[in-house]
């Protein structure tokens, strides 16, 4: 299941100053698979247009821990343009000007797998969990672990997290987002970069039949009412020209 609209902002505050909060709101934000993430350079952040974007180019998999480079994307699909929202964008902004590296994520070099692992031990630590014990009878008991509990080792944090988080759920989060919102599926296969709808409709068409605003599209075309439920993603520039020829074909 996607995360809620609640549970994005638990998330989000709750990582807040952390190493992992970056990766989180490129994720979140910009549906970008995992590898896309940590192969994302600021070369291909284009914070200065009129309308902000990211060109996803590169991807960074691992092999024996090293981190490795490559242009070759999972399909020729995944090579795309993704719009920055105001908040991604704000981020990334004061991200860059501190940055002293090439790399969104890791600075000079990409991280390495154990590198992004003990970043994600952020979400990990701030998550409740059951822990077993043996109790003064020498019986196996569990003990929750709630949310509001300190964390042990780290007496000024609190577990704030009580629910599954992983790389592609923020991606699985993000595509979601667009499909309740009613934005066209070729559109949204687009930014997913699926190689073809029929992969974005397989995963996704339960939601396109529960959705109000699809149901309503429905109804009210079948009276002849005229009503647009595919908001326009942008008007100009990178973007309007990658969608332009998806959403007329």
């Amino acid at each position: 299941m996607p995360l809620t609209k609640k549970q994005q902002e638990i998330l989000l505050s709750s990582l807040l100053g952390t190493r992992i909060y970056t990766f989180v709101i490129i994720a979140l934000y910009a549906g970008l698979r995992r590898e896309e993430v940590l192969g994302l350079q600021w070369d291909c952040v284009f914070l200065e247009a009129d309308d902000p974007y990211i060109s996803v180019q590169r991807s960074v998999t691992w092999k024996n821990n090293r981190p490795i480079i490559s242009e070759i994307l999972k399909s020729d699909a995944a090579r795309r343009v993704i719009p920055i929202v105001p908040e991604l964008a704000d981020h990334l902004t004061a991200e860059k000007e501190k940055s002293k590296g090439k790399f969104v994520i890791g600075g000079q070099y990409p991280l390495t797998e154990t590198g992004f692992r003990r970043r994600w031990e952020a979400i990990d630590t701030r998550s409740t969990y059951t822990e077993t014990t043996i109790d003064k009878n020498g019986k196996e008991v569990e003990i929750e672990h709630k949310l509001g509990e300190k964390i042990k080792y780290h007496n000024d944090l609190y577990l704030s997290i009580d629910f599954h988080v992983t790389p592609h759920l923020l991606r699985h989060t993000y595509i979601t987002r667009l499909i309740l919102a009613g934005v066209n599926i070729k559109v949204v296969q687009y930014l997913a970069g699926h190689a073809t709808v029929d992969i974005t409709l397989n995963i996704y068409t339960h939601l396109m039949e529960h959705s109000p605003k699809d149901t309503a599209g429905a109804v009210f075309a079948a009276f002849d009412i005229i009503k647009s439920v595919a908001p326009s993603l942008a008007s100009e520039g990178a973007i309007a020209a990658e969608l332009a020829p998806i959403i007329s074909g």
